[in-house]
């Protein structure tokens, strides 16, 4: 069987099991395939089904003729998790394609078998604005319908200066979040509302608090403005990294090892790449293509010497912002799927597990 074929079947169960968010049985699932979508044999039927529960795109509940499959959503993999064994497929994550479960797989191979790469141009140059295209034509409509407010036609940025509050609170805490702060959003909502930090509150975690609101903040006043200028980023990236004294505040034009825990990656940082870059998004019409462009290609060039990734997930905001679209604000974002989505960019220069991450969290952040 080709896999065309192959991803045609998943997708025709997944369609089906999404209909039984309770859970269905593999007797009534066939009946309701065969009736609704076309005959599938019932013993393929069975492996498809163990397939995309190994690879957490269906939950599977029970044993043997009493088994249930569910669609997946945030809510039955938090449950799932809470019970789960070390190593579980149901680790807190988000649903994968196919290809976005290829990517996770390889990239948890052992360190030894993961050979170091070097910064690959290609992956900048290859992609042209107008031909090619990150997000799927459906991927893309279906963050319109999710993203669209009741600000669209107003001036540009309105909808964020309508909800500064809220944004800075949610994005400052979920972004802070994925770098390890320990804060809660409550937390958060205090320090940055009232001036009170934790009574046992650390101070560098505090700080990272208020540069994520200080850099949020330039950037609702500045997108519409700056769009895609170097200056802006600059400028962003300096607010992240006020007052910590460990963090360097510049372009590193060197080439430079640089070594991460579960990284194996050697990038070269140029600051001529990153505008040639910001070009490339500036030139990308749909404002989806452009957040996940700069979600993907930031971290990947590494202009700065540090924080690279909280860079990219502000910017991400800034056709968002321009478009009086919802942002993007990480809103429970599991920290391992969002780091494995990068290192498969940095290593194998492959979109997929990110961009999953990126349409779940996008969609997540719309519905809280």
């Amino acid at each position: 069987m080709d896999r065309a074929e192959h991803a045609r079947q998943c997708d025709m169960i997944l369609a089906t099991v999404a209909e039984y968010p309770g859970g269905v049985g593999i007797s009534t699932l066939h009946d309701a395939i065969v009736a609704r979508r076309g005959p599938i044999n019932r013993r393929t039927l069975q492996r498809r089904l163990a397939r995309l529960a190994r690879d957490g795109r269906i939950l599977g509940e029970g044993r043997s003729v009493a088994r249930l499959y569910k669609p997946v959503t945030f809510e039955s993999l938090l449950s799932a998790w809470k019970v789960a064994e070390p190593g579980s497929v149901y680790e807190l994550y988000v649903p994968l394609s196919a290809e976005g479960a290829e990517v996770r797989d390889l990239v948890r191979q052992p360190q030894e078998r993961r050979a170091p790469v070097g910064y690959d141009r290609r992956l900048l140059e290859r992609y042209v604005p107008g031909m090619s295209q990150y997000l799927s034509d459906a991927q893309r409509h279906k963050l319109h319908r999710l993203g669209r407010t009741e600000a669209a036609g107003q001036p540009s940025g309105a909808y964020a200066r309508a909800n500064l509050k809220r944004f800075c609170v949610d994005l400052a805490w979920s972004s802070s979040r994925l770098e390890g702060n320990g804060y809660s959003r409550r937390d958060v909502q205090i320090l940055l509302e009232q001036g009170r930090a934790p009574a046992l509150g650390n101070a560098l975690e505090t700080q990272m608090i208020l540069n994520h609101r200080a850099a949020i903040v330039r950037l609702v006043a500045d997108a519409a403005v700056d769009g895609y200028e170097v200056r802006a980023f600059r400028d962003l990236h300096a607010l992240l990294s006020q007052n910590p004294p460990h963090v360097p505040g510049d372009f590193n034009p060197k080439r430079h090892i640089w070594e991460t825990e579960g990284q194996a990656v050697m990038p070269l940082f140029i600051e001529e790449r990153f505008r040639l870059l910001l070009d490339k998004t500036a030139a990308i019409a749909d404002p989806f293509e452009q957040a996940f462009f700069l979600l993907v290609q930031i971290p990947y060039l590494q202009p700065f010497m540090s924080l690279n990734k909280r860079v990219a997930r502000l910017a991400a905001n800034i056709p968002l912002i321009r478009h009086n679209l919802r942002p993007l604000t990480f809103i429970d974002v599991p920290e391992l799927a969002y780091v494995e989505g990068t290192i498969g960019v940095y290593e194998l220069r492959r979109v997929e597990l990110l961009r999953d991450v990126f349409v779940w969290a996008y969609e997540r952040a719309c519905k809280r």
